[in-house]
């Protein structure tokens, strides 16, 4: 991937496992990165380059304008299922989503990267390319869908270059959650049985962090950008060429 020096990018969620990695990778890349991080932690409020933000306060924006050009947004900031009732949840992510968008195009910025889910497809068996129905199986995924189509429909009216990635499972080290990977691997380590559960007969796509972290940027650097990329694991689904 060719440099990112000059480029001021804007990484929502980054103090959360994917936009942690997302932020070390653009800095490894030379890229400026701003980090909007939420809740307060002094961890990261002593940092250069970092504000916190309530990305459902639109007064909190005026936070950001120290910081001058943005060049593009990674958007990886989520409220998770559990967090608040359903509705809620729904509610507050596609407002948080719009804000952003909205707050991003007042900006001119030249480029916008929306963390997606391939739960959309459902609880499939199966690999699910682009073209795969979708099948929400909580109002979480239908969420996504809807944010999906928000950036969709208003980074076009400006003609604005998006991806929006659809990620499958995402493991590393940088994953405090005790997901099925950590613990085969843990138990693998410590000379303990790998335990599985049901029949043994169920498979789950993996993509590595540091994959995740590379996409939003592998294509729009691309020396002949791509209409469409599919990964091993996960999908990008809508793209706009980038200029």
């Amino acid at each position: 991937m060719n440099s990112l020096e000059g480029m001021s990018v804007l990484v929502t969620g980054a103090n959360g496992f994917l936009g942690s990695v997302i932020r070390e990778e653009l800095e490894r890349f030379k890229a400026r990165v701003i980090s909007v991080v939420w809740p307060p932690s002094k961890e990261y409020e002593q940092q250069a380059d970092t504000t916190v933000l309530d990305l459902l306060n639109p007064a909190d924006w005026k936070k950001l304008d120290i910081f001058g050009r943005i060049d593009a947004i990674i958007y990886c900031a989520v409220i998770l299922p559990g967090v608040l009732p359903d509705g809620d949840l729904l509610n507050a992510n596609q407002l948080m989503t719009y804000h952003l968008l909205a707050w991003g195009m007042r900006r001119k910025i030249s480029y916008f990267s929306f963390a997606s889910t391939c739960r959309v497809y459902g609880l499939q068996s199966y690999p699910c390319p682009e073209t795969s129905p979708l099948l929400p199986p909580d109002l979480y995924a239908v969420g996504k869908i809807s944010c999906e189509y928000m950036v969709k429909v208003m980074l076009d009216a400006e003609n604005i270059p998006f991806c929006v990635f659809r990620i499958s499972a995402p493991y590393g080290p940088h994953s405090e959650a005790e997901t099925v990977v950590r613990r085969f691997l843990m138990n693998s380590a410590q000379g303990v049985p790998i335990t599985l559960y049901g029949s043994g007969d169920r498979s789950q796509d993996f993509v590595y962090e540091q994959d995740v972290a590379r996409a939003p940027f592998a294509w729009p650097l691309r020396p002949a950008p791509l209409e469409h990329l599919t990964w091993r694991a996960g999908n990008l689904f809508m793209s706009r060429t980038w200029q």
